[in-house]
């Protein structure tokens, strides 16, 4: 924040540094939240989009985006900026005017996320091959 303003380049940076430090093969979530338009200038759908391309061989990285209160206002150019971050990760936008919206926001998030569709996924795959392996070992 820097004299009432809003710069989501900054914390796209701060997120990137987050990313590039990890070093699992862990699923990313990021939830970015906002509430206003974004002041920095710079093309915040491409930082998104290179974050995927840089650790999208590592990650699977999502990204949903959340306008809160009343400087994202459906239609304005904040919420459509909000609404191509997402878009570009394969995440969804939300709003939320009060405290109980943004955890209606988080839960929905945590229950449909791809993340852990791709986690059950991995962990069945994983699984399918252990039982394969004990049955051919117990049988041959």
């Amino acid at each position: 924040m820097k004299g009432g303003g809003t710069y989501y380049f900054q914390g796209l940076e701060k997120a990137k540094q987050a990313i590039a430090n990890d070093q699992t093969k862990s699923s990313i979530v990021m939830i970015f939240i906002s509430d206003g338009g974004d002041g920095s200038g710079k093309d915040c759908v491409a930082i998104i989009r290179q974050l995927k391309e840089q650790y999208g061989v590592n990650h699977n990285f999502v990204c949903h985006t959340v306008g809160v209160d009343s400087g994202i206002s459906q239609g304005s150019s904040a919420a459509q900026l909000l609404t191509n971050m997402a878009a570009a990760r394969g995440g969804r936008t939300y709003s939320a005017n009060t405290s109980d919206d943004l955890k209606t926001v988080f839960n929905h998030i945590a229950a449909n996320s791809t993340t852990s569709v791709a986690l059950v996924e991995r962990f069945s795959a994983i699984l399918a091959q252990k039982i394969s392996v004990k049955i051919m070992i117990d049988y041959l």
